[in-house]
Formats: C-alpha cells, structure tokens, sequence
C-alpha cells in the first residue's frame, strides 16, 4: 500500500468510530487519494528546500500526496512540511502517516522534515496575519512554497473564538473554510501557490461579497477544476455541497488584464487525472462586477462563456424596469397557529397559501397533496401583515433540490384566475411585482417564461455557487428590453402544464433571436450539466 492510501486508511479507521453528526459538525471529511494526488501535481514544481503548509492536515492525505510526487519527481530533495491539526486523534494519526512517508521517501533520496502540531491554526495565526488586514502593509510573516488544504466545512458564529480572532477579514456568520483561504492568502511565497478543496458557495452571494474582494487583492486563480455530480468529491460521506479544486497564485504588481484561467471538469474523482474539458478564460470572464457585487464564474467551455457574453450584454434588469423583488412573508414555524388546510379555504375562513411544492416549471398546483405542508392560511387581523394582495405575481423557489435539472424554476400566478383578494406565500418562495401598479399580464407570462428558459438557467448556474436563488441576485440579472419580455409574454401560453415546457422554451429562444438579443444560429440548450 502507498503512502497515500496509507494515510488515507488510518485516517478513515479514525473517523469510523464518529457518528455522522460529529464528523459533519467538526468539518471530517478525509480527501480521497486519487483527489489528494490530484491536487499535489497543482504545485509543481516545487522549489529546492521547499515550505509547504497544510492548515487542517487530518490524517496527513494531502502532504503524503506531497511527498510521493517529490519521489516520483526526484525534486525537490528537501522539502520541509509544517501540519496543523487541532484534533488529537487526527494530530497522532498523521504525525504516524508522515513519519512512514518521511522513513520511505529518505531511502528513495528525498529529505523530509515534518512538523505536526496539534493546534488552531486559525487562532494561532491570527495574531500575526491581523495586522496585514485590509492594509497595504508587509508585515514579516513566514511564507510558504505550497499550501494545500481540505478544510472543514460549517458555519461560525459571530462569538466563536475563530470568527473574533479575524476581526475585520469577514463581516457576520461565516464559513470556517473561508477564514482558511483568506488566512493562507497572506502566506504564499512570491513565487509559490495554493491549492484548496472546498465548496463553490463563496463564488456568489452577498454572505461572502466582503470576503470575493478581500481574496483577490492578495491571489490571483490559476486553475479550477469542476466535478459534474455534486456529491463526487466525497462518495460515501453524505456531503452534499457542490465542490471545487480551486489554484491560486499570489498577486503582484506586474499581474495584468492578460491574466488567464483554466477550468477544467470530471465526472468525479477517480477520472479527475484525465479531465473530460479544459478551457482557458480571461480573468475578465471570471471576475464579473453585477450591481456592485464581485461574482466568480465559471464558464468551463466555449459554450458557456458565449452564454455569458451573450447575457452580460442585455440592457435590462428588474431594478432598471422598476420591478420589485421579495421574499414570501409566511415563516411558517412563527405563523403556525395561522396555518390551516384547504377545506377552511373552501368555507371563506382562509386563503391559499403556496410553498415551494406548488411551483412548478411554468405553472402552479393549488391545493397539493405531496407533503405534509397546510395549504391555506386564516384570514385572521393578526395574520394580514402575513398576507398579499391578489396581484400579478412572478413566483420562483428560492432553492433547487441537488437532483433537479433546473436552477431557476419560475412560474406565473396572475389574477384573473384567482378568486380571493389575498395570498399566502410562504418564506421559500421569492415573487416579483411591480413597483407602481401592478405588472401586465403580458409581463407576468414573459417573465416567467424567460427565468425559466434553459438559457437563463444555464447563465444562473455560472454565475451562482449553489442552489440558493436569492433576492440579490435576481435584482442584478441581466435582461433584454422590456418590450421584448412582453412580446415573448404575448406568445407563449396562459397556463400549461409539463407537455408545453419545451415549446415555451422554443418560443423564448425564437423572440430573443427575432429581436437580436441571441445569435440566430445559437443552439437550444437543455437543462442542467455542462455544456460543451
């Protein structure tokens, strides 16, 4: 067995002992071999007397990976690792890995000197990496050649030790990984990089927009590699984040707008060493600035940075067409005694109220009985603040299932086809209406049709990280002209059900063609994947 896999295995005999919900809760979740290898190869080459850093070692996978490519490389012949890992077990388990892995690589002729120390590393840097913060000085830190990392995964709040250390890097609750990056961007030699498995979430959203800016001040990516199912990177440990390779450089003044990036995809980890695309984008493509907020894309084929350019050039959004968007009122765990089923609907006591399951691709379904979720909601003077007015409404969840082939899933609730003057809509649902009077019917249909087109989905998913569709990210959407959303709302159906879906798509795609705003010999795309 490998040194690797050696690691790996001690490591898996470690945590097997821990329930799921300790290891989710304390971020364990071990870097598969074939992956650690992997991203070791994403530091070459190494220099003489190289300084590597791990800041959440665990069992040692990542720097055994480290130290097999030194031996199959011959070079570097002295490479010096220092590992941090605040959990015992993990800490013992890995001094064990690299004292192997350190005993096999000396009789191959490479020198390693390891250093294990079971501590914080956030805490322990944050003394000497807080003063750089959001300042241009240098101060003297230590730097390192290489920084590899598989750090943990969970949300901090503001009164964890970890979040207060950092003061002043991120505002609010934050994802632990996020404080690993931004700590080890301070840390990486002139020449040197680093490599970080973690989730795509930070790429969009307001939660880490300080974090995107504070990043790129002081690295630059150089490569991301992307895995087409979500749950590929850690088969068998029931995460279900959407995960990324990410490799960076860091940044210096002579870096310049001819900066590029190469995405790369795989269906999964074990054919990650032959990825199934590659494509070189400008950092321009990466980097894109939507009403005032950094976004990361990433367009990992010709297709999907023509999808980009085609949408990053439509002249419209909800903000500059006075649309308004917001979230459904109803929180139903607060408004439970409100909460009621459809039959106090049908005597006049309540009004229907909709959560996710009654939106549907283009259409609604009201009452519905997949679930366990109460369809209406009382008319009572303490439940009216709770409650809209019946208006034209574009409905859209405000989350995908990591199953669904749709990211945007949007559908029209129009007026005339509803008999109450009030609406229930629970807190999953965003819904668009207008600001002065309400939208046209021929707004509410075109608009509906066009977020739930597979062009816009495709363009969602390069722009957000996960499967969150929130309210800050619709606003800055871009958008054809307004009129062309109402000639598309004029020619597609007032209602549908499943068997229309493609010819709504269809009808959207030959508007925006008619009208100049897509190419004419631009494909039709299907929902979900990666497009080549």
């Amino acid at each position: 067995m490998g040194i690797v896999d050696y690691s790996y295995q001690l490591g898996k005999a470690v945590l097997e002992d821990r329930s799921d919900q300790e290891r989710k809760a304390k971020g364990q979740f071990l870097t598969p071999p074939p992956l650690a290898r992997f991203m070791a190869s994403q530091l070459e080459p190494l220099p003489e007397n190289a300084q590597i850093l791990d800041p959440a070692a665990g069992s040692g996978v990542l720097l055994c990976a480290i130290i097999e490519q030194a031996v199959q490389n011959k070079q570097p012949r002295t490479v010096i690792i220092h590992a941090y890992e605040i959990d015992q077990e993990l800490a013992k388990t890995a001094r064990i890995s690299l004292q192997h892995a350190t005993a096999w690589a000396e009789s191959q002729g490479i020198l390693i000197r390891a250093n294990v120390y079971q501590q914080d590393f956030i805490l322990t840097y944050a003394r000497m990496l807080r003063p750089t913060l959001f300042s241009l000085s240098q101060a003297q830190l230590e730097r390192y050649d290489g920084i590899i990392a598989n750090p943990p995964y969970f949300k901090l709040n503001q009164g964890d030790p970890r979040a207060r250390a950092v003061t002043g890097l991120l505002t609010g609750q934050t994802n632990i990984y996020a404080l690993f990056m931004a700590s080890c961007a301070r840390l990486i030699s002139r020449q040197g990089k680093m490599c970080f498995l973690v989730p795509r979430s930070f790429c969009s959203g307001a939660y880490f927009k300080k974090f995107r800016r504070d990043l790129l001040d002081k690295v630059l990516p150089i490569q991301i590699h992307l895995f087409d199912a979500r749950d590929e990177a850690f088969r068998g440990d029931s995460v279900l984040q959407e995960n990324l390779v990410i490799t960076m450089c860091r940044k210096s003044p002579e870096t310049n707008s001819t900066h590029s990036v190469t995405i790369s995809t795989s269906r999964g980890i074990n054919d990650i060493a032959c990825p199934t695309s590659r494509h070189k984008i400008n950092i321009s493509k990466f980097v894109k600035d939507l009403g005032g907020t950094l976004y990361f894309r990433l367009p990992a084929s010709r297709v999907q940075e023509q999808i980009l350019d085609i949408v990053d050039g439509w002249p419209g959004s909800l903000e500059k067409f006075g649309f308004h968007i917001s979230t459904g009122p109803v929180v139903a765990f607060r408004a439970r005694s409100f909460l009621c089923s459809e039959a106090f609907v049908n005597v006049g006591e309540a009004v229907p109220l909709y959560w996710m399951n009654n939106v549907k691709p283009y259409f609604l379904v009201w009452p519905t009985s997949n679930g366990n979720k109460p369809q209406g909601i009382r008319r009572e003077a303490e439940a009216h603040s709770l409650l809209v007015p019946n208006a034209n409404y574009v409905f859209l969840r405000r989350f995908s299932a990591k199953e669904e082939p749709r990211r945007l899933i949007a559908a029209p609730f129009l007026r005339i086809n509803f008999p109450y003057d009030k609406v229930g809509l629970e807190n999953h649902l965003n819904y668009i209406y207008g600001n002065e009077g309400e939208l046209s019917e021929a707004e509410t249909l075109g608009l509906s049709a066009l977020l739930g087109s597979s062009l816009m989905d495709h363009y969602f998913r390069l722009t957000n990280g996960n499967t969150q569709v929130n309210a800050t990210e619709l606003r800055a959407l871009p958008l054809p002209p307004l009129e062309t959303i109402v000639k598309i709302g004029q020619q597609v159906p007032k209602c549908t059900m499943d068997g229309e879906l493609d010819v709504i798509n269809r009808k959207v795609y030959e508007v925006l063609k008619q009208e100049g705003y897509l190419p004419k010999d631009f494909p039709i795309l299907s929902y979900g994947g990666v497009v080549n």
